[in-house]
């Protein structure tokens, strides 16, 4: 019967040991916990959960108020999720970063209104676009009346 000799089983001093070996031997005995987070980050991250979720109802039921339900209606899913989305992103972020830094506007509050702004352009745009591609509806007296009995 052999014994299988590991790099453990050697005894080393502790300047020959690499960083390497430490990082191995650390990650696999423990997953390193994070001690560094507070309590106001955890707030934070929470409160920015939260604000996108409202965030995210608000842009679906603003841009159909906004935009008219029947342009909001014809427009396909795919731009509803991503315009929507982007801009809750883009108002947790903002508050986020309204949260956590010392003054309330700073450059990344600046960065990400701006961003919510260029999302809400793209969003009138795209509405105005499927308001063009509307199907017109004609005129009343243009109709020739059904056959009456």
């Amino acid at each position: 019967m052999s014994t299988v000799s590991t790099k453990m089983d050697t005894p080393k001093a502790g300047s020959e040991i690499g960083e390497a070996e430490r990082s191995i031997v650390t990650s696999s005995v423990a997953p390193e916990i994070r001690q560094d987070l507070d309590w106001r980050e955890v707030l934070a991250r929470l409160g920015a959960g939260l604000s996108f979720l409202l965030a995210l109802r608000v842009a679906l039921s603003g841009w159909s108020m906004i935009g008219g339900p029947g342009h909001f209606d014809v427009t396909p899913w795919y731009w509803k999720l991503l315009l929507c989305g982007g801009w809750a992103v883009a108002a947790a972020r903002i508050l986020y970063s309204a949260a956590t830094q010392r003054r309330i506007w700073n450059p990344d509050s600046r960065r990400w209104v701006v961003s919510a702004l260029a999302l809400m352009l793209v969003m009138g745009t795209v509405t105005y676009y499927y308001h063009l591609q509307e199907p017109q509806e004609e005129e009343a007296g243009d109709e020739e009346p059904a056959a009456q009995l």
